[in-house]
């Protein structure tokens, strides 16, 4: 017994440049290396012993350039 498939598997192309598994909240913020006005945002808790604050980071979604602001 044989069995033959008429159709090809699919096979998923994934364009890097535009697919994102994570999917955080955006803002607008000028980015200081491409001019780009939206950026993706997220805090992270800073425990110290001494001091708790949130550092809050943006990263540029059209080149990626990371910066944060502590406060």
């Amino acid at each position: 017994m044989s069995i033959h498939c008429s159709k090809s598997p699919e096979i998923a192309v994934i364009d890097k440049k535009t697919a994102s598994l994570r999917q955080m909240p955006t803002v607008n913020m000028v980015c200081l290396t491409c001019g780009h006005t939206e950026s993706e945002t997220w805090n992270v808790e800073a425990a110290d012993e001494t001091i708790h604050s949130t550092i809050t980071f943006f990263r540029c979604t059209n080149c990626g350039t990371t910066r944060r602001k502590s406060g």
